[in-house]
Parts: C-alpha cells; sequence; structure tokens
C-alpha cells in the first residue's frame, strides 16, 4: 500500500468560545501538523495517523514538523 505523509504550518485562532458568551480567543498559537494517509481498497486516500503540537511561533512549528516528517527518513 503506498503511504503518503503531509506537513503543514498553520495559525490556530479557534474562537468557538464567542458563540457562548466568551470575549477571548480560544487559542491562539501556530501549530505544526503531520499526517499519514493511506490508499484503502477502493484507492481512495484515508487519513490513518495525524500529529499536531502548538507552538507559539511559525518558525518553531516548521522546524518541528521538518524534524518529525517521516518521509524524510529512510523507508524499508
Amino acid at each position: 500500500m503506498n503511504i503518503h505523509i503531509r506537513t503543514c504550518v498553520y495559525h490556530d485562532s479557534s474562537s468557538k468560545g464567542l458563540k457562548h458568551g466568551i470575549k477571548h480567543k480560544r487559542h491562539d498559537c501556530w501549530r505544526g501538523e503531520i499526517s499519514i494517509w493511506q490508499h484503502d481498497t477502493d484507492g481512495k486516500l484515508q487519513r490513518i495517523r495525524r500529529i499536531r503540537k502548538r507552538f507559539p511561533t511559525p518558525e518553531q512549528a516548521r522546524e518541528w514538523t521538518k524534524s518529525n516528517d517521516l518521509s524524510r527518513a529512510q523507508q524499508p
């Protein structure tokens, strides 16, 4: 089976609490994300694992995704 690994960095500014009268953001941080995708029996991509971590700066999040990117490691 083919495995695809995708990484991304994004700003998490969740404001879910604003709907409930809370006047502050729930999160105000940067996230690094590593998603591992695999083709199922029908050939569609299905995410089998997602790893996320919060960081104060986008540079730290990028560095974490690069250091933990499994696609850069040797695969058997």
